[in-house]
Protein backbone atom coordinates (compact mmCIF):
# COMPACT_ATOMS: atom_id res chain seq x y z
CA UNK A 1 0.00 0.00 0.00
CA UNK A 2 2.84 2.46 1.30
CA UNK A 3 4.42 1.67 -2.24
CA UNK A 4 1.52 2.27 -4.59
CA UNK A 5 0.71 5.57 -2.21
CA UNK A 6 2.74 7.95 -3.86
CA UNK A 7 1.40 7.73 -7.84
CA UNK A 8 -2.07 8.24 -9.00
CA UNK A 9 -3.64 7.03 -12.54
CA UNK A 10 -5.00 9.72 -14.58
CA UNK A 11 -7.26 9.77 -17.24
CA UNK A 12 -4.99 10.55 -20.12
CA UNK A 13 -2.63 7.19 -19.72
CA UNK A 14 0.02 9.63 -17.44
CA UNK A 15 0.95 8.62 -14.07
CA UNK A 16 1.58 11.65 -11.26
CA UNK A 17 3.61 10.76 -8.63
CA UNK A 18 3.29 12.79 -5.34
CA UNK A 19 6.69 14.48 -3.95
CA UNK A 20 7.43 12.43 -0.84
CA UNK A 21 11.41 12.67 -1.73
CA UNK A 22 12.01 16.23 -0.43
CA UNK A 23 15.08 15.19 0.75
CA UNK A 24 16.58 14.44 -2.78
CA UNK A 25 17.69 17.39 -5.40
CA UNK A 26 15.40 16.16 -7.94
CA UNK A 27 12.02 13.47 -7.80
CA UNK A 28 10.21 12.56 -10.76
CA UNK A 29 6.48 13.86 -10.85
CA UNK A 30 4.91 12.64 -14.26
CA UNK A 31 5.33 9.86 -16.46
CA UNK A 32 2.73 9.47 -19.52
CA UNK A 33 3.07 7.06 -22.68
CA UNK A 34 1.64 9.05 -26.13
CA UNK A 35 1.39 7.20 -28.80
CA UNK A 36 2.73 8.83 -31.81
CA UNK A 37 -0.02 11.09 -34.17
CA UNK A 38 -2.94 9.67 -32.36
CA UNK A 39 -4.76 10.48 -29.33
CA UNK A 40 -3.15 9.97 -25.96
CA UNK A 41 -5.94 7.04 -24.86
CA UNK A 42 -5.61 5.05 -28.37
CA UNK A 43 -4.23 1.61 -27.77
CA UNK A 44 -0.28 0.60 -28.71
CA UNK A 45 0.06 -2.43 -31.37
CA UNK A 46 3.23 -3.63 -32.32
CA UNK A 47 3.39 -1.04 -34.91
CA UNK A 48 2.77 1.99 -33.72
CA UNK A 49 5.74 4.77 -32.47
CA UNK A 50 5.39 6.12 -28.68
CA UNK A 51 6.93 8.53 -26.81
CA UNK A 52 7.44 8.41 -22.92
CA UNK A 53 7.66 11.64 -21.27
CA UNK A 54 9.19 11.82 -17.23
CA UNK A 55 8.57 15.26 -15.78
CA UNK A 56 11.12 16.00 -13.40
CA UNK A 57 11.32 18.76 -10.51
CA UNK A 58 14.58 20.13 -10.31
CA UNK A 59 15.23 21.40 -6.57
CA UNK A 60 18.97 22.08 -6.74
CA UNK A 61 20.19 24.13 -10.06
CA UNK A 62 23.34 23.24 -11.64
CA UNK A 63 23.13 19.69 -11.98
CA UNK A 64 24.09 17.44 -14.20
CA UNK A 65 20.63 15.41 -14.05
CA UNK A 66 19.39 12.67 -16.69
CA UNK A 67 16.32 10.62 -16.67
CA UNK A 68 17.30 6.60 -17.06
CA UNK A 69 14.57 4.23 -17.72
CA UNK A 70 14.57 0.26 -17.66
CA UNK A 71 11.51 -1.64 -19.78
CA UNK A 72 10.58 -5.07 -18.35
CA UNK A 73 8.33 -7.67 -20.09
CA UNK A 74 5.50 -9.41 -17.77
CA UNK A 75 8.28 -11.90 -16.62
CA UNK A 76 10.40 -9.17 -15.09
CA UNK A 77 13.27 -9.39 -18.29
CA UNK A 78 14.91 -6.33 -18.62
CA UNK A 79 14.11 -5.38 -22.69
CA UNK A 80 15.95 -2.57 -22.74
CA UNK A 81 17.42 0.50 -20.85
CA UNK A 82 18.04 4.02 -22.07
CA UNK A 83 18.98 7.19 -20.68
CA UNK A 84 18.80 11.00 -21.48
CA UNK A 85 22.52 11.30 -21.69
CA UNK A 86 23.05 8.50 -24.38
CA UNK A 87 21.50 11.61 -26.33
CA UNK A 88 24.69 13.84 -27.71
CA UNK A 89 22.46 16.46 -27.17
CA UNK A 90 21.70 15.94 -23.85
CA UNK A 91 25.11 14.88 -22.36
CA UNK A 92 26.45 17.00 -20.03
CA UNK A 93 22.76 19.00 -19.54
CA UNK A 94 22.84 21.02 -16.52
CA UNK A 95 19.33 22.12 -15.19
CA UNK A 96 18.44 24.81 -13.92
CA UNK A 97 15.89 24.53 -10.45
CA UNK A 98 12.00 24.19 -11.82
CA UNK A 99 10.17 21.95 -13.64
CA UNK A 100 11.52 20.03 -16.66
CA UNK A 101 9.96 17.20 -19.15
CA UNK A 102 12.06 14.18 -20.97
CA UNK A 103 11.12 12.44 -23.73
CA UNK A 104 12.12 9.19 -25.08
CA UNK A 105 10.95 7.97 -28.36
CA UNK A 106 10.29 4.39 -29.02
CA UNK A 107 9.84 2.82 -32.66
CA UNK A 108 7.07 1.13 -34.13
CA UNK A 109 8.09 -2.60 -34.82
CA UNK A 110 10.45 -2.94 -31.80
CA UNK A 111 7.90 -4.32 -29.02
CA UNK A 112 5.98 -7.67 -29.47
CA UNK A 113 2.84 -8.07 -27.91
CA UNK A 114 2.28 -8.08 -24.51
CA UNK A 115 2.19 -6.40 -20.85
CA UNK A 116 5.52 -4.07 -20.35
CA UNK A 117 6.58 -2.08 -17.35
CA UNK A 118 9.01 0.87 -16.46
CA UNK A 119 11.55 1.85 -13.38
CA UNK A 120 12.10 5.21 -14.06
CA UNK A 121 15.37 6.78 -12.52
CA UNK A 122 16.79 10.18 -12.07
CA UNK A 123 21.08 9.85 -12.40
CA UNK A 124 23.24 12.48 -11.35
CA UNK A 125 26.72 13.00 -13.12
CA UNK A 126 26.27 9.70 -15.16
CA UNK A 127 27.57 8.13 -12.36
CA UNK A 128 25.25 8.37 -9.27
CA UNK A 129 21.38 6.90 -9.17
CA UNK A 130 19.58 9.15 -6.66
CA UNK A 131 15.89 8.50 -6.68
CA UNK A 132 14.92 5.31 -8.92
CA UNK A 133 10.56 4.44 -9.03
CA UNK A 134 10.48 1.08 -9.73
CA UNK A 135 7.25 -0.45 -12.14
CA UNK A 136 5.86 2.89 -11.74
CA UNK A 137 3.79 2.09 -14.89
CA UNK A 138 2.48 -0.19 -17.06
CA UNK A 139 1.06 -0.49 -20.63
CA UNK A 140 0.26 -3.14 -23.22
CA UNK A 141 1.41 -3.65 -26.70
CA UNK A 142 -1.49 -5.47 -28.78
CA UNK A 143 -1.21 -7.63 -31.59
CA UNK A 144 -1.46 -7.16 -34.89
CA UNK A 145 -2.07 -9.43 -38.19
CA UNK A 146 1.31 -9.66 -39.86
CA UNK A 147 -0.31 -9.24 -43.58
CA UNK A 148 1.41 -12.19 -45.01
CA UNK A 149 -1.62 -14.81 -46.77
CA UNK A 150 -1.57 -17.99 -45.26
CA UNK A 151 0.61 -17.17 -41.91
CA UNK A 152 -1.64 -17.76 -38.87
CA UNK A 153 0.66 -17.68 -36.62
CA UNK A 154 1.90 -14.63 -33.78
CA UNK A 155 5.51 -13.90 -34.52
CA UNK A 156 7.65 -15.56 -30.67
CA UNK A 157 9.72 -13.05 -28.17
CA UNK A 158 10.10 -10.04 -26.62
CA UNK A 159 10.91 -7.88 -29.72
CA UNK A 160 9.14 -8.18 -33.10
CA UNK A 161 11.40 -5.92 -35.54
CA UNK A 162 10.67 -5.54 -38.93
CA UNK A 163 13.82 -6.54 -40.19
CA UNK A 164 15.04 -6.11 -44.31
CA UNK A 165 15.76 -9.41 -45.98
CA UNK A 166 17.44 -9.52 -49.15
CA UNK A 167 17.74 -12.18 -51.67
CA UNK A 168 20.72 -13.10 -54.49
CA UNK A 169 20.12 -15.62 -57.06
Amino acid sequence: NRYVSNRTSSADGAVELLDKHLDKSASIRRIEIIPAGLNSDASLSVSTSFSIKVKVEVREADQELAVFLHCHDENQNRVFSTGSFFSQQLKNLKLSAGMHEFECQIPGHLLNNGEYSLDVMIVRDRSEVILTESSVMSFQIHDEPLGIEGWNWSALGVIRPQLNWRHQG
